[in-house]
């Protein structure tokens, strides 16, 4: 049946389909309608596990621990609090953000593995294309001042703070994805795959939109942002540095002129924006030298007020099941919004630190089982990266993306945007695909290197 309606084909159609909806109208999603796209997803994974005949058990493991994970949370939270189906309900519905982003790693790298490089950098171009589309759009949001095409999905959270300028706020530009913050998290990945797709094939445009890419960066404003970019650049130099013993340097002369010219050219627009009134340059200063004052003010204690709430209820509430266990997933914000526990200003209800969210909602044991996985992964790469030589520049710019996303994390809780999760399945299925199954086998220093990163060809 399957081979009569042309799976592969529908594979890639949805494939598509399903990355445009999330790059341009993900903020529809809610935790109820998740639940329908992660039936979506669980369709076509049955459908492509029983047209490839393949599986990749890594996942289903990760799957299997967070579901009994899941179990000894509701377990303590019976023994802790008695029966509490508020709690229960909120629970459930995050741990399907942990599920959606587990199936989309599978779906993903699945599709990988059936096809070659050159046809799956065919999708990553599509997707690319898509996000520099938002990126122009921002830029000309920030010049309007408003957001007439997107903005009205949005919460009402944004139309309270971002949609318009107030006195002690910036506008920040949302584009597509409802919130400055993580908009940007979208655009410093694409900073990096677009300077990827430019190392990659030579050619100028990637390079181009990368800048443009940049300069919408700098408009959301996000501090988070900015030095989750600085630490990913710092941190591709690096790997040139020690795995080539060269800088990262893909430039002949020619290039030069033609990048000297486009950023004078940005240099131009940034003064005629000044002209017009819009001093970016001076705004993205304020914004670090307000760090104890005004909107930046309640942003350091809202995090501040965070880290201490956090360290307090489990270091000196909770017991000891709960520091080994956690709370349970998606029990943070529950618990400071059913009792009113502002964090520094009304409405503050979330501590916007991932890390922080995940010990409170993990505990000790999920909390060093992630970060395990990470560093794991991370240093696996390095190694692959190491021994591939020059063939690993893909998987460079992929894990440097990767870690970018990662660092930006600490400063919002993103594995509750479901736009989030779907940017974090799509590069740890290309960084998974790139270091097992796309280099040389003599790259793999670690054919078996643990049960959760061994993974069975087709």
């Amino acid at each position: 049946m399957l081979n009569t309606i042309h799976f592969p084909r529908i594979y890639l159609i949805y494939l598509c389909l399903f990355y445009a909806f999330f790059i341009f109208f993900s903020p529809l999603v809610l935790s109820n309608k998740l639940i329908i796209l992660v039936f979506t997803q669980l369709v076509i994974l049955a459908g492509a596990v029983v047209f490839y005949k393949t599986i990749d058990y890594s996942m289903v493991t990760l799957f299997a621990l967070l579901v009994a994970d899941l179990i000894i949370q509701l377990l303590i939270s019976v023994f802790s609090n008695g029966i509490d189906l508020p709690l229960w309900m909120r629970m459930i519905k995050a741990f399907v953000f942990y599920v959606f982003v587990i199936i989309s790693v599978l779906v993903n790298l699945i599709y990988f593995r059936q096809h070659s490089i050159n046809r799956n950098f065919r999708l990553h171009r599509f997707i690319v294309s898509m996000l520099n589309l938002v990126a122009v759009y921002c830029i000309a949001e920030y010049f309007f001042k408003y957001n007439p095409l997107f903005g009205r999905f949005f919460s009402g959270a944004y139309h309270q703070y971002y949609s318009v300028r107030h006195a002690d706020f910036f506008y920040r530009v949302s584009g597509t994805m409802q919130h400055p913050i993580v908009m940007g998290s979208f655009l410093l990945v694409n900073v990096i795959l677009n300077f990827g797709l430019y190392a990659r094939d030579k050619k100028i445009w990637p390079l181009l939109f990368a800048l443009i890419n940049l300069a919408a960066l700098f408009l959301t404003f996000s501090r988070g942002s900015y030095l989750a970019l600085a630490v990913a650049a710092l941190f591709y130099f690096l790997i040139n540095i020690t795995a080539r013993h060269r800088l990262p340097v893909y430039l002949s002369r020619a290039y030069l002129v033609k990048i000297a010219a486009v950023l004078a050219a940005i240099a131009a627009l940034l003064f005629a924006a000044y002209l017009k009134g819009f001093n970016v340059i001076g705004t993205i200063a304020s914004r670090f030298l307000q760090l104890g004052t005004g909107a930046g003010g309640i942003s350091l204690y809202q995090r501040l007020n965070g880290f201490h709430f956090v360290m307090n209820s489990m270091f000196h509430k909770a017991s000891f099941f709960q520091l080994l266990f956690g709370n349970g997933v998606g029990s943070l914000a529950f618990t400071l919004k059913t009792n009113s526990i502002s964090l520094y200003a009304p409405g503050l209800y979330v501590v916007d630190n991932q890390y922080l969210t995940l010990f409170y909602e993990f505990g000790l044991v999920g909390i060093c089982f992630f970060l395990y996985i990470i560093i794991r992964l991370f240093l696996f790469c390095l190694k692959t990266i190491a021994a591939a030589g020059e063939t690993s520049v893909d998987l460079e710019i992929f894990l440097t993306a990767f870690l970018g996303l990662f660092i930006n994390l600490a400063f919002y809780d993103g594995f509750y945007w479901s736009n989030v999760l779907v940017l974090l399945g799509y590069l740890a299925a290309w960084i998974l695909y790139l270091s097992h199954f796309s280099l040389p086998s003599s790259a793999k220093i670690y054919p078996k290197l643990s049960l959760l990163f061994h993974f069975r060809r087709a």
